[in-house]
Parts: C-alpha cells; structure tokens; sequence
C-alpha cells in the first residue's frame, strides 16, 4: 500500500570514515501499518479504557458497570490493582480520536475514558525501585513516563506515524525503517539520523 509522501530530502555525495557514499535520496512516508505501543512495546503503565465504541488501551477485566463514580473505579486500582501512580485519560473524538491526561476543552465530544496506573510490581520490576521508599523526584518521574506512553498512544489513535525510506539517484530502494511517533518529533528523529538539519522541515 502506497503512503503519503511527507517530505523528500537529498543526502550528497560524500565521504565519511573512508568511505564514500553516493548521492541518495530519503524519503518520509506516513506509515499505513503503525505497530500499536500497547500491544508491541514494553511500558511501566497499564491502561485501562473503557468506551462502548473502541477498543481503547490494555486488555483487562475490570467492569466498569461494577462501579458508580470513576471516583471508585480509581479507588479500586490503588485497592486492588496495586496502582502506586494513577493518571486520568480523556477521549476526544470528533472526526478522528485523541487522548490525553488533561482534558479537552470540548466538553460536548470529549470526556474520561478511563486511567493509566504504574504498580508497584512494574515499578520494581521495570524502574528498580522500591515503591514503598520513592523520592518526589522519582515519583514525578514515572508520571511523566506515564504522560509519554499516552502521548505515544495518541500518536497510534492519530496516525501520526511515520517511516524513512532511502534510495539511489535511479530511486532504487537502499534501505528504510519504520517506528516513528509524533509529528513532528518523528520526523526530525529521521532528519536528525541521516545528518540532514532537522530545523528545514
């Protein structure tokens, strides 16, 4: 399947290390497969959704009709899910969907869906720490370890996901890799990895 082309960049000829590299040409793609981070990649939270229209964040099998008040629902990840840390998430959804941990201004097509938490199991394990003795500083840390896993999954809802391909001057493909989240943090990685100024995008 054919992608939109974002941007086309020109490397020149040159040498580096002793060897020299002809003129090619890299091009960043939108990727139409993006990987899902919740599913592909390790993360210090648990997402835990729930909305009668997506299929939002990690398996689980909490009810959320066992509950009255979101209130109780975060009640029952410190009581019973081991939550050390516990941030909300909120879903606008107007024609595409975004998450974030703060809310949206619109009230009429936004609201909460649900909560990412950090247990005190994945802490140790993942951190080494101990979640029982953490300074202010490491607990602000893992919250903001927490903010960059949901704003990588927003990045997924968004389909701001993008790839690099590398070719010849007669466009024959070199090489490519795909995996890269955000706009346009993702493609000044891209730029930034093949020496090209990130700042002329």
């Amino acid at each position: 399947m054919s992608s939109e082309i974002i941007c086309t960049k020109t490397i020149p000829a040159h040498f580096a290390r002793g060897i020299y590299y002809p003129t090619r040409i890299l091009e960043i793609k939108m990727d139409p497969y993006p990987d899902n981070p919740r599913e592909n990649y390790d993360h210090v939270g648990t997402m835990v959704c729930f909305h009668r229209n997506y299929n939002l964040g990690d398996n689980h099998d909490i009810d959320v009709g066992d509950f009255d008040t979101w209130d109780e629902v975060e009640e029952h990840l410190y009581a019973d899910c081991g939550a050390e840390i516990v941030l909300p998430l909120y879903l606008y959804d107007h024609s595409g969907i975004t998450m974030n941990t703060t809310g949206f201004s619109c009230s009429w097509d936004s609201g909460k869906v649900g909560f990412i938490y950090a247990s005190k199991e994945n802490i140790e394990k993942m951190m080494l720490l101990d979640p029982e003795n953490m300074t202010p500083e490491q607990t602000e840390h893992i919250r903001e370890i927490l903010k960059d896993e949901v704003e990588g999954y927003d990045d997924y809802l968004k389909g701001d996901v993008y790839y690099w391909i590398l070719k010849d001057k007669d466009g024959e493909r070199i090489d490519s890799c795909y995996g890269y989240y955000g706009y346009p943090s993702g493609i000044k990685d891209i730029l930034a990895e093949h020496q090209l100024d990130p700042d002329d995008y």
